[in-house]
């Protein structure tokens, strides 16, 4: 389906950012995308929130439907919370078993390094701050000093917006991000 006055296909990107492996590749009628696997799991810290259950989990639910999730993938939901894995994954939703086999759960406080030890060891993981931004600061500084993204080409971070809460916040945060990523 083409929008009026376009020439590109209503569920293909027009430009992507930041990915190198891309591969886009248009013909006639047929319009084809070739990614190669950027990474190998992600944690969504603020995995009880509702952004996680309304945005991130479907989201997520859809690439593995379109098989376009590596093999092996793993989503790791992270929050403040103590529950069980299994009251995680009921409170997301309906979703097959093959998809909820690739979630867990993990309990940590993003402002205790000490608990992040608890996240899972991975080579390849981009960490989701589904936070409020008062978090990203002492996030952003406990994930670097606990040799989480140590490797720039395996590890990264994305951070939700707000990205602060006036100007003033927003240099500050960026200065954060210079500093420690």
């Amino acid at each position: 389906m083409l929008l009026p006055g376009s020439r590109y296909p209503l569920y293909y990107p027009q430009y992507i950012s930041g990915y190198e492996g891309v591969k886009i590749t248009t013909t006639k009628l047929i319009s084809t995308m070739e990614m190669e696997p950027l990474t190998r799991g992600i944690v969504i810290f603020g995995a009880t929130g509702d952004l996680c259950k309304r945005k991130l989990i479907p989201a997520l639910h859809k690439l593995w439907e379109k098989d376009l999730l590596p093999n092996g993938f793993v989503i790791t939901g992270a929050a403040r919370r103590d529950i069980r894995v299994s009251a995680w994954k009921e409170s997301l939703g309906n979703y097959s078993e093959e998809f909820m086999n690739m979630l867990d759960y993990v309990s940590c406080d993003l402002s205790n390094q000490e608990s992040l030890n608890h996240l899972p060891e991975t080579d390849d993981t981009t960490y989701f701050l589904s936070v409020p931004p008062e978090r990203y600061e002492w996030a952003i500084i406990n994930l670097k000093q606990g040799g989480f993204l140590d490797d720039p080409e395996t590890s990264r971070v994305v951070i939700e917006k707000p990205f602060g809460y006036d100007l003033k916040s927003a240099n500050h945060l960026q200065s954060v991000v210079g500093r420690h990523l």
